[in-house]
């Protein structure tokens, strides 16, 4: 963790660590290029593909933003399913691909993926392969009408017809390539090739600017997303809950194995939590045993992705751990593209059953 936590904060300028690396992102950046430069055009599947990925290495908030764009696809009458890797599962439990359900062990579907199936009501499937994953749902729901990939933003062989892509406060960073920098490829990328997709920019405000938002060159419209703590937390066994305000100057203890607990902290704090004690685990794990490792007596918050993989515990250790979630508002501009955009590419279920 603390070298993580080091490398992530060098990202951030280009002090002496970056520049150490630098040589290698040289060369990373090369090969990156050919990569772009060699690659064929991805077959077309029948029915449109978002693809909602990110530049920069790290969470950025792709997986709400995926959870939105499916809720606002389903109230507007489209029928949408949902692709992922499902990063951090066990792929020899089950086959590949596969449909996850609600009940689907965290280490079979992968955290985030499993989050997805349990929040919204439409198909979620997770492969190594994106395309035979979209084959594979296709085929299990013919009447899908539009496809939203959580990440594979630098999967070149994966179409899309558009593109969204997140950043958050780190912004750029210090604008250079892994390992020197965040980022998995250049931005703008080079264009000395057709652009793949509309490319549209999400820019998440959870938390204030630490790199150079400002200087994100966007190649076609850019939108700020505010996310925010739920103002109710949830408890994991799902018995009760309560407003966030009953738990504001108490106490608690912080559960969590998530891409940056630091804003998670923040979030609580501004909330008037008192933070007295956490267990902060690396991004997607398991946290297997991690009931043994809290202390007693005292309210335990997690995020709703670290409650998918708390759910094996028992009735009497859920009763103690209290979900907190994350609430995303679409902005009305980007659902105004996003439904014009829609009107030209994803029929409605009206027009599928004529």
């Amino acid at each position: 963790m603390a070298w993580q936590h080091a490398l992530s904060a060098a990202w951030l300028r280009r002090g002496p660590i970056a520049k150490v690396l630098y040589p290698i992102s040289r060369v990373y950046g090369v090969l990156w290029r050919r990569r772009w430069q060699a690659a064929a055009p991805p077959a077309r599947p029948p029915i449109p593909v978002i693809i909602v990925g990110n530049v920069i290495a790290g969470g950025a908030g792709k997986t709400p933003i995926t959870r939105a764009l499916a809720h606002w696809m389903i109230q507007q009458g489209r029928a949408p399913a949902i692709v992922s890797k499902g990063y951090g599962r066990d792929v020899s439990a089950a086959p590949d691909p596969f449909q996850v359900s609600p009940s689907t062990p965290a280490q079979v579907a992968g955290d985030e993926p499993l989050l997805l199936a349990q929040t919204i009501s439409c198909p979620v499937w997770v492969g190594d392969n994106r395309n035979a994953c979209i084959d594979a749902l296709l085929q299990a729901h013919p009447n899908t009408s539009v496809v939203i990939c959580d990440d594979g933003l630098q999967d070149l062989s994966l179409h899309r017809d558009l593109e969204c892509v997140v950043f958050d406060e780190r912004g750029l960073g210090n604008g250079w390539l892994l390992p020197a920098g965040p980022l998995r490829e250049p931005w703008p990328r080079p264009d000395d090739r057709p652009a793949p997709a509309p490319t549209w920019v999400l820019v998440s405000d959870s938390g204030p600017a630490t790199g150079p938002v400002a200087e994100i060159e966007a190649p076609g419209p850019m939108w700020q997303i505010h996310r925010q703590l739920a103002n109710t937390l949830q408890r994991l066994d799902g018995a009760m809950a309560a407003p966030l305000e009953d738990f504001a100057h108490t106490d608690v203890q912080v559960v969590t194995g998530i891409a940056k607990p630091e804003r998670f902290l923040e979030m609580l704090h501004d909330s008037g939590l008192g933070v007295s004690h956490t267990i902060i685990r690396p991004d997607h794990d398991a946290l297997q045993g991690i009931e043994y490792a809290v202390k007693p007596h005292m309210p335990v918050i997690v995020t709703a992705k670290d409650a998918v993989k708390l759910q094996r515990l028992t009735p009497e250790w859920q009763s103690r751990f209290w979900v907190a979630d994350l609430e995303l508002r679409l902005p009305d501009s980007l659902t105004a593209a996003l439904a014009h955009w829609a009107n030209e590419h994803v029929p409605d279920l009206s027009s599928r059953h004529g």
